[in-house]
């Protein structure tokens, strides 16, 4: 009988810790979606190299399209395009079609928080990252982003960095 009530104990233990790890997992579950709509808006960053660099982002029935504007003294010299949705994993996927050169990057993200996003730029086989976008919200009208590109090279030692603050244009 001192043997059951053993094994009746660790069971409900072993059964209370399983429960209270499958609570743990679901209050940290992050709606991606929702969370998404703080971006929603016009946001405007100063680029190292002079000019601006103003990014629309505008709700287009679940998912988002949106504009890059480049600027140089008060001049739109490039427009970059794009859209931003929900590809069903729980991640918010972007692309872009650059005007440049007519290459299309595709980032992948997921909230790490409330107020952080991180984006992997794939290429468009998806098989490489060869940048990484960590956007953090200092608050509803300022993001701090940070910029990590290794190009073409294998590792991420001597990759670039950049860093950008994006302010919420008031219109």
């Amino acid at each position: 009988m001192k043997q059951f009530g053993t094994l009746l104990t660790s069971g409900i233990i072993a059964l209370c810790f399983s429960l209270s790890v499958a609570a743990q997992s679901s209050e940290k579950s992050l709606d991606q979606t929702e969370l998404m709509k703080q971006f929603t808006g016009t946001w405007m960053a100063e680029l190292e190299e002079g000019g601006t660099l103003i990014w629309e982002i505008i709700p287009l029935g679940k998912g988002y399209e949106q504009n890059l504007f480049w600027k140089s003294d008060g001049e739109t010299y490039r427009t970059d395009k794009g859209i931003i949705g929900f590809p069903g994993n729980g991640g918010v996927e972007m692309i872009f079609l650059w005007s440049r050169d007519g290459e299309v990057s595709r980032d992948y993200g997921e909230f790490e928080s409330e107020k952080r996003i991180i984006f992997k730029r794939f290429n468009i086989e998806h098989t490489r990252v060869y940048s990484i976008f960590d956007y953090n919200f200092i608050t509803s009208d300022k993001i701090k982003m940070i910029w990590k590109s290794r190009g073409d090279e294998e590792s991420w030692d001597n990759a670039e960095v950049s860093e950008w603050i994006w302010t919420k244009v008031k219109k």
